[in-house]
């Protein structure tokens, strides 16, 4: 979509009067969503709506889309403007959209390769959208946050302590999947700051070959194949690959003083 209008065909539409990205953009939309609508009527499409936000209310309302699409609002950052968020949402109505939709911080939002989440961010990021909720219509979101809330979730994750502002936590949960989280998260913190510091060889190997062995017996129970070798590659591979090679020259080194 950012690089809507630079094809052959896209030029030469928009050398033609009135017409601009914005409009050519929303031909777009009304096309494939007109094309959902017809093959299931039961069916309305959800769009990101990065593309809308810039288009006037003029433009938006006369294209026609605002009767075939609902938007999703997307804002991650912990901070996010209510107010300016408000103001999206009210002229999203005035357009016509019947009804608008949010994306809260999802779990890559504090970085893409994230391995472990920051329960506080997505908090607060949820606590922004329900400020943007009670500033709306009610029938747009309904929802809140109390400690009793928090102690609800630690009650159905199985953990004493839900830790909102660090990775670590006292209580590993009994949740599916607490298993895998307990061994990335001894991976995360642990791994290269041992090798880093290696202080002995063949047990250190030992000792992490050990966790990575149950580790990925964890995810495969979880997870596709390519899925945990990718995560591998990225996070243990390499960290292991580099203690292998120390341990190999200590090795080489001790062998050839005896």
């Amino acid at each position: 979509v950012y690089y809507l209008g630079e094809g052959e065909e896209s030029k030469q539409w928009l050398q033609q009067q009135g017409n601009t990205p914005e409009k050519l953009c929303l031909f777009h939309i009304k096309a494939v969503a007109s094309y959902v609508a017809s093959s299931y009527p039961t069916v309305t499409p959800i769009m990101w709506d990065d593309m809308l936000r810039g288009i006037s209310e003029e433009t938006l309302a006369e294209s026609g889309v605002p009767q075939l699409v609902q938007p999703m609002i997307w804002d991650y950052a912990a901070d996010l403007d209510v107010e300016s968020k408000v103001l999206l949402i009210e002229k999203y109505r005035r357009c016509g959209f019947s009804k608008v939709w949010f994306a809260s911080a999802f779990k890559g939002a504090t970085g893409v390769n994230q391995s472990l989440t920051l329960i506080g961010h997505h908090l607060n990021n949820h606590l922004q959208w329900l400020k943007v909720a009670s500033s709306v219509p009610a029938d747009v979101l309904q929802g809140g946050y109390s400690e009793k809330v928090k102690e609800n979730v630690e009650k159905l994750l199985g953990m004493s302590n839900l830790e909102l502002d660090t990775f670590m936590s006292t209580s590993t949960g009994t949740f599916p999947g607490s298993n895998i989280l307990t061994l990335v998260t001894q991976v995360s913190f642990y791994l290269k700051s041992s090798v880093d510091e290696l202080l002995e060889r063949n047990s250190l190997l030992s000792k992490w070959n050990a966790v990575v062995q149950d580790l990925q017996a964890a995810m495969e129970q979880v997870f596709h194949r390519c899925t945990i070798e990718e995560w591998m590659e990225e996070n243990v591979h390499p960290s292991l690959g580099k203690l292998q090679q120390v341990v190999d020259d200590l090795d080489k080194a001790i062998k050839a003083q005896n």
